[in-house]
This record gives C-alpha cells, structure tokens and sequence, in this order.
C-alpha cells in the first residue's frame, strides 16, 4: 500500500527545476530572493511558512516542497533545504538563486553547511562523523510509515513467516528454549526434551518464581539511566530496553548546533551523546506515543530528530537512529490508580483533606504558599499544574485567561507551579516568575485568579482533582510541547474534563470532542475561545460536562493502565529476547563501535559534569 509523500530525491530535484520554469516562476524565484536577501543563517519551519505566506504562495509543487521543508540554510547564494518528505523519510538539496541551479546534497554535506553557518568554514578540517546506518542494514524493518512504533508486531510477522516455514526452521526455538538454566537446572524444558519432536510434546508449564542469577531485562529511564542501563546490558549480555520519556534535544531549538554557548549549564553535549548510545545499543525501545518517534505530518519526532544532526567542533551524526527500526514500540503509561481514579467513587475519596483543599483555593489571606484570592465560589474552576518553565507555558495560560472576558465571567482560573517559599537558581523558572507577577497586574486577575506554588503531596494532589471535579471544572495542559503528558492521563483517570497541547503526546491521549479537546498553545486566543465553548455548553446542558468526563475515563481504561502497561512490556521482552537469540543478532559491530564511541568521547565529556551537590 502506497504512503503519502512528496517525492523522491530526484523526483524532488525535478520537481523543483519544474517550479522555476513554470508559469509561476517569478514568483518562486521572489520567494528565494527574499530569503537569501536575509543573509548567512538558518531559517526554522515556522519562518520559511510565514514567508511563503506574505508571498501567498500557496500552491503548487514549490509550495507544496516547501510546506514540507523544516529547515533552510542560507549562505548566498546558496539556500539548501531538509526536506522531510514523510515521517521519518529526509531528504536535502540547495538552489543557487542566482544561476537557477539545483543540487542534491547528501547528509554530510547539508550538515556542513550547518556548521558553517556557525563556525565559518571548517570543511577541510577533520571531524568525527558518525554513520550507524551500516551496522544495522541486515536488520529486517517497515517501510511505512504507519508501521513506526509497532516493532513487535513487524517483528512477529517475519519471525513466523521465517520459523514456521518448515519442520527443520523450529529448531532455533529448541536451541533457544535450552539456553534458559538456573543452577545447571533447564527452566523452559524438562530433561526429557531433546529433539523436536518431544518438545511439540511435551513443553514446561512454569519456571522458577525466584530468580537468584542475573536478571533477563534490564531497563533504563532518562538519559543517564539510559547509558547505565547499556553499560550493564553490555557487562551481563542480557537484554536491554531504553524508555527516554523526554529526549532534550527538542526542548531547546538549535541546542545541538549551538551547544558550546550553553554547555556548562546544561550539558548537552554529554547528553546527546549518551542518548544516541543508548539508543543504538538497545535491545528495544518504548516511548509513550508515536510523536514521540516521528512526530506528525507537520513536526519531528524527538527520536526522528537524532538521524542527522551535528556539534560542530565535536562531531558530526550522519545517520544517528533510523525511526523506521523496529526496536520501537509505543507503550503508552498510565496513572497510579491507587491515588487516582474517578470522582464518583466516593468510598476511596479522601475527604479528611477538604478543609486543607478549601484553605489552599479559597483561603483569603495570601502567603507564600498562594497568592490572589478567589472572590466567587459558585464558579466552576479551570485548573492546571505543572514546572514554572517556558516549555510548560504556564504564564501563557494566564495571558489567554486575562484577555478573553468571557473565560473570566465564566470560571475562576487556578495555577499550581513555581515556589514562592523560597528564591529558586533556576534563571528560567525566575523568568516564568516575573512574567506571571507582570500578568496579574496588568490583567488585574486577583479575584479570579489562584496561583499556588509547587505541591509535593501526590496523594492530597489526587484528592485536589476529585474536588475540582465536584466543582465542574477542567483541566488544561498548555504545554509548547509536550512528549507524553502524564497529567493529562491524571486528570482523566480522576473523571477531569482535559483540554491539553497539540504538540506532542496529548494529542493522542485526547480523542478530540469525546475524550477531551485539543489546544494549539501558539494560537491562545482560540484556545481560549475551545474553553468558553465547552463551559457555556456546560451551562446550558449540564449533560454536556459529564458527556466528556465519561468520554475521558473510557478512553483510559481502554490504553492508559498500567496493568496494560507491564503486560505490553513483559510480552516486548519475550519477544525481543527470543529474536535476538534465534536470529543471532546480537549487534556485535556496532556495539564495537559504541565502545569506541564512549571511550574517545562520552567519558571525556562526562567527567565534566559536576557531581551533584546537596544544599
């Protein structure tokens, strides 16, 4: 079955040579004079957009080129382009705008573009260039793009096309059930078994509940339990999975090319290559969604970001992690439902916390644990919490709120983020912190507005959502980007109308009008407008919000569980364990080659990260 796409690379180049000789050529050739005549650097997706609409360039095979192009470079006369023809498929060339030239470009070059943008020309100097592409060729994957993320199910479709194609094909799965003994014991067969035959006959219904050797999985978090996870893996040779949960490198724009500006503060050349280790020395991996992957038609995937990208002066990655690998498998995580779970469920409500609840919404005398007061208490509450940063927009919200008068007639909005208690050394949060002083002010928001700092007590947390239940509120998750959204599953574990971010996972948490709704954080004005919608709705068709709320717990029983969780996982390390023993592949060139990798740079990089320091 075919897959939406643009092109080709050559089909593109032609394509592109076609749009500069067709009957709107000139104003192709007006749109790349103007972004040359912007000078030497680099334009992201949103900038090349907003110039082909001031040009309202808005159809035809160049339109279309660059509707799918998520970066530019421009070194006059010269403008290269990344084209991401589909999720996970790249492709590069660059216009002369001035002899009309147009030139496919491979990886290494489009990246060395980059870094003369940065670093001047440093094209004939020697840089390491890391290519992982080679090391992984016989490895079986998709070519769809709908197929990224369901590794297994791939996986399982070869390996029984493989093992059950004749009799003697079963004998890898002998072999691999033989190769599980504790203590000279067989755990998978009895003694027994030794051919084929009486394994069809006669197979072991129970293993040892108490394992007292080394363990079959082991399982990272994060970047620095990632590369932990993988130095084990490789000492013990068991099988390895690596859960990033939120891979920095698409937090901060332009982070890996500017890393040196930033690198004592945030390390991130340390932990991008920790990252791209752990990412290829794995067994699998499990992220939480499939944007978390490839992304969208219309943005990146935080893996998808890692195939080609480059620290200048430090090394160059060709080709970093193919999305296409069926080492992914989306497994989506759930709330803990012993402090979490529906509003209606009143014998596991813990109600001894309302009067603590009503002091800290609706307590008159501000401190430092809240500010502003909330003058009408009949009015349901629009509630959200989360890190006092830039990414989790929080301050934007408040703007949304203060300027739409119909939202503030509505509902009384309530902020947890931050910690007024004390001066935090977290330059970002202090920004976010001005900035949501400024608001109040500017908006006048005391009497509508409840702003409380950071709260620590995850259980009365769960209680605080099952009164703002009882009050009709909601809950909104503004995020620019967010990669999964735990909260989002929290506050509809607890029965909490949701409105969350469109970039990212919430946008596969929320089936959109049934399950909660979708928010674009860059257009607040509508985002606002979706809220007061849902709450004059409400107000008119008190159904409406008990409609939603059902919607949302449906939707979590059916994918955000973790007993769904544990199963999906203890099923992935079955089956990854089984493919890499029959399959005998056990990525032994290119773990040589992560050795090298961290032997030359990761550890140089990591004995410069200061040690943690309590206060």
């Amino acid at each position: 079955m075919a897959e939406s796409g643009i092109t080709t690379v050559h089909g593109l180049r032609d394509r592109f040579n076609e749009a500069l000789t067709s009957h709107r050529w000139n104003q192709t050739l007006s749109l790349l004079l103007r972004i040359e005549g912007k000078g030497k650097g680099i334009l992201q997706r949103h900038q090349i957009i907003q110039e082909e609409n001031e040009k309202k360039l808005n159809d035809g095979d160049f339109s279309e080129i660059l509707r799918a192009t998520q970066e530019a470079i421009v070194l006059p006369p010269w403008i290269a382009l990344a084209v991401r023809t589909r999720p996970g498929v790249w492709e590069y060339i660059r216009v002369n705008v001035h002899a009309l030239v147009v030139e496919e470009l491979t990886v290494a070059e489009y990246l060395r573009l980059k870094e003369d943008v940065v670093d001047g020309s440093t094209n004939g100097d020697f840089v390491l260039e890391l290519d992982f592409k080679p090391f992984n060729a016989s490895v079986p994957r998709p070519t769809l793009s709908k197929s990224i993320g369901n590794g297994v199910e791939f996986l399982n479709r070869h390996l029984s096309a493989k093992l059950f194609h004749d009799k003697e094909s079963m004998h890898p799965l002998l072999e691999f059930l033989k190769v599980h003994c504790h203590k000279a014991k067989n755990m998978m067969l009895n003694d027994n078994i030794e051919n084929l035959d009486s394994l069809r006959h006669d197979v072991a219904h129970e293993i040892s509940k108490a394992l007292q050797g080394k363990p079959d999985l082991i399982i990272g978090n994060y970047s620095d339990g990632n590369i932990v996870a993988s130095l084990l893996a490789h000492k013990l040779g068991v099988t390895q999975c690596t859960i990033a949960h939120a891979l920095e490198k698409t937090k901060y724009p332009d982070s890996d090319l500017y890393w040196k500006t930033v690198d004592d503060k945030y390390h991130f050349s340390c932990q991008f290559t920790a990252d791209l280790i752990a990412m290829n020395h794995t067994d699998f991996i499990i992220t939480s969604t499939f944007q978390e992957i490839a992304g969208s038609k219309d943005t990146v995937g935080q893996y998808e970001s890692h195939t080609a990208f480059t620290l200048p002066g430090l090394y160059r990655v060709e080709h970093g992690i193919d999305v296409f690998d069926p080492k992914f498998n989306i497994v989506s995580p759930g709330a803990d439902m012993s402090i979490y779970f529906s509003y209606t469920d009143e014998k596991r409500r813990l109600k001894h916390f309302h009067p603590e609840i009503e002091d800290l919404l609706y307590g008159k005398v501000e401190n430092e644990e809240y500010l502003c007061v909330l003058d009408d208490r009949n009015k349901p509450i629009l509630f959200t919490m989360a890190r006092l940063d830039r990414v989790k927009n929080l301050s934007g919200l408040v703007e949304w709120y203060g300027k739409n008068a119909k939202l503030r007639e509505l509902v009384n909005l309530v902020v947890v983020g931050g910690d007024r208690r004390k001066e935090s050394k977290d330059l970002e949060e202090n920004a976010e912190m001005k900035k949501m002083f400024e608001l109040i002010e500017k908006y006048e928001l005391n009497g509508q507005l409840r702003w409380i700092s950071s709260q620590m007590s995850r259980v009365r947390n769960g209680e605080l959502y099952h009164y703002i239940c009882d009050t009709k509120g909601a809950f909104v998750q503004p995020a620019l980007y967010e990669a999964f959204g735990l909260t989002v599953v929290e506050a509809m574990t607890c029965g909490l109308p949701t409105f969350a971010t469109c970039k990212g996972g919430p946008a596969e948490i929320i089936v959109h009008g049934e399950s909660g709704f979708h928010i674009d954080p860059y257009h607040g004005d509508q985002a606002a407008e979706t809220i007061v919608e849902f709450f004059q709705k409400c107000k008119k068709e008190p159904s409406h919000w008990n409609k939603i709320s059902e919607g949302g717990l449906k939707r979590i029983q059916e994918k955000y569980t973790w007993k769904i969780y544990s199963e999906r996982l203890l099923t992935l390390t079955g089956v990854y364990s089984f493919w890499k023993n029959i399959s005998e592949l056990d990525r032994r060139e290119s773990r040589r080659y992560l050795e090298m990798f961290y032997a030359l740079k990761y550890r140089k990089l990591a004995e410069s990260v200061p040690l943690t320091v309590e206060e």
